[in-house]
Parts: C-alpha cells; sequence; structure tokens
C-alpha cells in the first residue's frame, strides 16, 4: 500500500536547484525504489501464479482475493513505470542544468570578450580624435602681430615668439644707440640674452664711475692763492 504513495511522491515532487550531491542521492533512492517494486511485482505474480481455484466456479472469498492481488500486480507495475519515468526525467534534468551551466560560461566569456572590445575600441576613438584636433591645431597659422612700436634713444628692445609662431611687424621706429631683436628664439635663448645684455649695460656706468672718492662730487678744484703769499701749495688753503 505505500509503494503507490512513495512513487508518487517521487513523480510530482516540486522541480528546485540542488546540487550535484542531492541529484545523486535523489537518483540512487529512484533505483532503490524501483529494486523494490520489482521484487514486489515478483511476488505477486508467484501469487498469482499458485492461485488454484477449489472448483470449476471460483467462490466468492477466492474471487476477492484474486482480484485483490491483481489490482496490486496493477498498481505496482504503475510505480514501476512512474520511477522510470522519474529516473529518466531526472537525468535530462541533470543534463539540462550542465547545458545551461555551460551556456551560461559561454556567454559570460563572450560577454567579457565583448566588453574588452567595446573599450578597445572607445579608446582608439579617443586616439583618432585627439590626433584629428592636432592635425586642424597644424594648418591653422597664427600671427603675433606688433604695430607701431617706437623706442626712445639708448633703448634696448626685443620683440620675439617662443611659442614657435609668426611674428608681423609694421612700422617699427627706434632711437639713437638703441638695439632691439626681432624674430623667433627658445626661453632658454631669451633669458640668456636678457642676461648678457644686464652685463654688457652695467660695464660702461661703472667704467665711468671710477673709483669711490667723497671729494669727487664737488669736481677737481683749483689752487687759491693769498694777497701776500707766494707760496704755491697742491692742497687748498683759506685765510686767517
Amino acid at each position: 500500500a505505500y509503494l503507490p504513495n512513495q512513487a508518487d511522491d517521487m513523480a510530482y515532487s516540486r522541480r528546485t536547484t540542488v546540487t550535484a550531491t542531492v541529484l545523486n542521492e535523489y537518483r540512487d533512492m529512484i533505483k532503490n525504489t524501483t529494486s523494490d517494486l520489482e521484487d514486489h511485482l515478483q511476488d505477486v505474480e508467484n501469487k498469482l501464479d499458485s492461485f488454484i481455484p477449489k472448483g470449476t466456479k471460483m467462490e466468492h472469498e477466492d474471487s476477492m482475493q484474486w482480484s485483490r492481488i491483481q489490482e496490486e500486480r496493477n498498481s505496482t507495475q504503475q510505480c514501476l513505470r512512474i520511477c522510470a519515468d522519474a529516473l529518466e526525467h531526472k537525468h535530462a534534468e541533470r543534463l539540462k542544468a550542465r547545458l545551461e551551466a555551460m551556456s551560461q560560461a559561454a556567454k559570460m566569456e563572450e560577454t567579457a570578450e565583448w566588453e574588452q572590445f567595446q573599450e578597445e575600441r572607445n579608446s582608439l576613438r579617443q586616439c583618432l580624435a585627439i590626433c584629428a584636433e592636432a592635425s586642424e591645431q597644424t594648418k591653422q597659422v597664427r600671427f603675433n602681430e606688433f604695430e607701431d612700436v617706437l623706442s626712445a634713444d639708448d633703448a634696448h628692445q626685443v620683440i620675439v615668439s617662443t611659442l614657435g609662431e609668426l611674428i608681423s611687424a609694421k612700422r617699427i621706429t627706434t632711437g639713437s644707440r638703441s638695439a632691439q631683436w626681432l624674430g623667433q628664439m627658445s626661453d632658454e635663448t631669451l633669458q640668456q640674452l636678457s642676461r648678457d645684455r644686464s652685463r654688457v649695460s652695467e660695464g660702461p656706468v661703472r667704467a665711468e664711475m671710477g673709483p669711490d672718492n667723497k671729494f669727487d662730487q664737488y669736481g677737481r678744484g683749483h689752487q687759491l692763492r693769498g694777497k701776500h703769499s707766494t707760496v704755491r701749495s697742491d692742497s687748498p688753503t683759506q685765510p686767517l
């Protein structure tokens, strides 16, 4: 009596996601149940084969017993079919799960590869955009324009570009003894030129000043003579 219920429970159990260990245990349980059902069916078959009616007509009690045995055999056979279907179903489910896992892994691998290609494509697009922008900048010719520049006498004037751009100079006027530089040069060259001009400018000024003498501020001076004195002296004298 317990066998049909047990087979039904196994066949119509709710489908859940389980580990491989649980699936193996469930499959073993189905196999054990199938073995028990086969043994039980063999016992029923033996009872039917050994059943011998006492008369030409089967008595009522014997007929009832024979019917119960027949019903039990049919029920056992049905349970065996259910177990076979359950075992086949579990095998198919396990195979399906493995196929889904493999498909999922392949999709993940394809997704990672696709994302890598996407990233590489975006990087290449950025590089191309930078190159295109740089190319456009090289096509644009820029000028540094200087017009109506006037310098006084003894002036030093520098009109240069350190950016490698063109220079346009118009109506540049310089005074006497002035120095002008027009053109392009590097920043280091410009700084060195400034230092050199500073040393050149300071040299003549110091030479003209001569030795430091506190009497130089009054001029060279001249010799003084008294009314009755005929003595000459190199140093100034004052009247008494």
